[in-house]
């Protein structure tokens, strides 16, 4: 499990995540994705 901040503008975590979204109502799905983590 991993945790990001999506409410700040200044992480742009939408920029790391998934680019799927809901056809319906074309939300971004931005909530559940594959991350690999590496040691920085």
């Amino acid at each position: 499990m991993a945790f990001v901040l999506f409410f700040d503008e200044a992480y742009l975590i939408n920029e790391l995540t998934l680019d799927a979204f809901c056809p319906i109502s074309k939300q971004p799905d931005y909530k559940k994705c594959a991350v690999k983590l590496e040691r920085a």
